[in-house]
């Protein structure tokens, strides 16, 4: 039988010659035709290329996608662009190309392998896009994959399939990745790959996002540069960004575990110069999470090692920056007993910053100077902290360990800014302890920043100054309405002087303060900003809050108040951090034109246990007045002259400047007496 050749072309182009034939009057009837008869081949051939076709033709149908089989039947060698073309020309100019034996004639019937079309793209919607796809996108370098991997991140999903399949979009494969032939197919594609660098980084990123074990898995090998992949360096820093850029229990113990053991993730590719270089990487980008809390894990796990760690100085450094979330790390670090007396001392100056500004918010005080307001709930977050039982265990001993007020400056600081009981009593034995070390150290403590202080410090030192001048103090003077002062019957200590010159100066500052809140309060009323200029004289009389606030007095006669100032912390204290002292306050300022000894004598009959002093060219009038038991309620008078340099005297007309302050807390001079032997 003649030989039968059969040549099939392809509608898409591409044309494969497969020939057959028979050996003639060989010994064998079958041996060219693979075993087979004849017939049984020709049969055989027909439905081979039937089936083909019809995959042809099922190809060429809008938006249908070839199958994984065909696919990687595609992405499989094939022969040169120049032997096909060569093949394909025979085939058309001479008939079947023959195969086999060319000496014997013979010729067999296995030509080269069929060619599948080049698979055609992912849609366009990139939120449609299934495993296939990704994988498809791998194969023809869709320079979408990046893109679509972003998409695949933000989806609600989170699988251990997804998860191996980014994985397996990156890794590379022995020979490198396949499909690199179908490069130049459809549109929106290249001849060159996407940039390895962004699509290292956008897998990381989607790792990350994913979160399962096989996710975090991969993000520690990628780091560690344990998974081949066609750029270690690049795979690694991508990695390490993408997890520590989210912020998540699971990317957090990872990150201190570089940071405590970094040579774990150096690996053998250098992708990494050093263990410090890859700390250091870590604790940049640890800045960043300041809304958790792995500071306070990091100074935990600190804590644990030795002082002479390799990388204590740049994580003490990292923690030691004055940033609100660095405040519960550095509490940490502050219990310490290896902490450095200097290192102290630094964080005893960001605690006093954070809780003078919690202090101002609780006392509804307006943000000023260089301490912006708080957000309430980061002054809340602050007094729970600094205002807790289990910190002011660590202030006592602190404050135990004073030799002289001169060695703990930033200590007295911290300690003014804590309304509690607790604190009160350990500041009030430690100034008792030190009393002739005079004020000097706590006036500048608490006065030099002209902020915020605790509203009963100048309490705390009225009871020092009573404890240790009980023997000798000079009685109160109570002259009547228009009669000058008398002299004391007694000279008071000289010490003592000194310490009630820091009382004088604490309560001028606390009017100053509570006169520009009593003025922002007014402002906000009479919906306008604070005005600079001098208040307007004329005020309606339903704008007289004094009518409506707690006073335990009897204001005098024609008494028009200018500014009010009120803050009650007794009822409401324990909802609001749960451990601050019973407070309750009030300021009153009035300016007025008259004689200084009708207000003088209105109030020397409701105050008792008065004294009374000259003060700025003016008087300064204090004592107590009844309270509730266990509770104390001292007043401060200042009748002063609207000028300074004038001297009032209590009968003459003139411009005075009136000032009330009020303050009822917790009795603490029963406390003091009873603890006076305390260290």
């Amino acid at each position: 039988m003649s030989c039968l050749r059969l040549a099939i072309l392809f509608p898409i182009g591409f044309a494969v010659a497969v020939s057959s034939g028979c050996g003639g009057c060989g010994s064998e009837e079958n041996s060219s035709f693979g075993g087979k008869s004849q017939e049984e081949f020709v049969k055989a051939l027909k439905e081979k290329k039937q089936r083909e076709q019809e995959a042809d033709q099922a190809a060429m149908q809008p938006g249908k996608r070839p199958t994984a089989k065909g696919v990687a039947k595609a992405a499989q060698p094939q022969p040169s662009p120049s032997a096909d073309s060569a093949a394909t020309q025979a085939g058309k100019s001479q008939g079947p190309a023959k195969t086999g034996n060319a000496g014997s004639g013979e010729e067999s019937p296995e030509g080269p392998p069929p060619l599948l079309p080049p698979p055609l793209p992912p849609p366009a919607d990139l939120t449609q896009w299934d495993e296939h796809d990704f994988h498809v996108a791998r194969l023809i370098s869709d320079r979408r994959l990046g893109e679509a991997l972003a998409v695949r991140a933000m989806r609600p999903e989170r699988t251990e399939a997804e998860a191996r399949m980014i994985l397996d979009l990156i890794k590379v494969k022995p020979g490198g990745h396949s499909g690199s032939e179908f490069a130049d197919a459809g549109a929106g594609r290249s001849g060159s790959k996407p940039e390895e660098a962004t699509l290292l980084t956008r897998a990381a990123e989607a790792l990350a996002a994913n979160g399962t074990p096989t996710a975090r898995q991969a993000l520690a090998a990628m780091i560690q540069a344990a998974i081949p992949t066609s750029d270690a360096k690049a795979a690694a820093e991508a990695a390490l960004d993408a997890v520590g850029r989210r912020q998540a229990s699971w990317t957090e113990a990872l990150l201190l575990d570089i940071v405590f053991q970094p040579e774990r993730f150096i690996g053998s590719s250098g992708a990494w110069t050093s263990p410090d270089t890859l700390r250091q990487r870590v604790l940049v980008l640890l800045r960043g999470h300041e809304g958790s809390n792995v500071r306070e894990q990091l100074a935990l796990r600190l804590a644990q090692y030795a002082a002479d760690h390799s990388g204590r100085s740049s994580i003490v450094g990292l923690l030691s920056e004055p940033v609100l979330a660095n405040l519960p790390a550095q509490v940490v670090l502050y219990r310490s007993a290896r902490l450095p007396q200097n290192q102290a001392v630094q964080f005893e100056g960001h605690f006093a910053l954070w809780s003078r500004r919690a202090l101002a918010h609780w006392l509804e005080l307006p943000a000023g100077g260089d301490e912006p307001a708080l957000e309430p709930s980061q002054a809340a977050a602050v007094a729970r902290l600094l205002w807790s039982d289990e910190f002011f265990s660590i202030l006592e001993l602190r404050h135990r360990s004073i030799g002289a007020l001169s060695e703990a400056p930033t200590l007295l600081a911290l300690s003014a800014t804590i309304p509690t009981d607790a604190m009160r009593k350990r500041l009030m034995r430690t100034l008792d302890r030190h009393y002739l070390d005079g004020p000097g150290v706590l006036r500048q403590a608490t006065l030099a920043n002209g902020g915020a202080f605790d509203p009963a410090l100048s309490l705390l030192v009225r009871e020092v100054i009573r404890e240790n001048t009980r023997s000798s103090s000079r009685a109160a003077v109570r002259p009547s309405a228009g009669r000058p002062i008398q002299p004391a019957a007694a000279p008071r200590p000289p010490m003592g002087d000194v310490w009630e010159s820091l009382v004088a100066d604490l309560l001028r500052q606390q009017c100053r303060v509570y006169f520009g809140a009593g003025m922002t309060r007014l402002a906000a009323q009479r919906g306008e900003a604070m005005q600079t200029a001098a208040p307007s004289r004329e005020r309606p009389t339903d704008e007289q809050p004094a009518k409506k606030s707690w006073w335990p007095f009897t204001l005098h006669a024609g008494a028009e108040v200018l500014v009010h100032y009120e803050i009650d912390r007794e009822t409401n204290s324990q909802t609001q951090r749960g451990s601050e002292a019973p407070l309750r306050l009030c300021y009153l300022r009035f300016e007025e034109k008259g004689k200084a000894g009708r207000p003088l004598s209105n109030y020397r009959r409701q105050i008792r246990n008065l004294t009374e002093l000259r003060y700025a060219g003016g008087y300064w009038l204090f004592g107590r007045i009844d309270a509730e038991p266990g509770k104390v309620c001292y007043v401060d008078l200042f009748v002063l002259p609207a000028k300074a340099g004038v001297v009032l005297t209590p009968e003459e007309e003139q411009q005075l400047t009136i000032e009330l302050l009020a303050v009822q807390t917790t009795d603490l001079g029963e406390s003091l007496r009873t603890a006076s032997k305390e260290p």
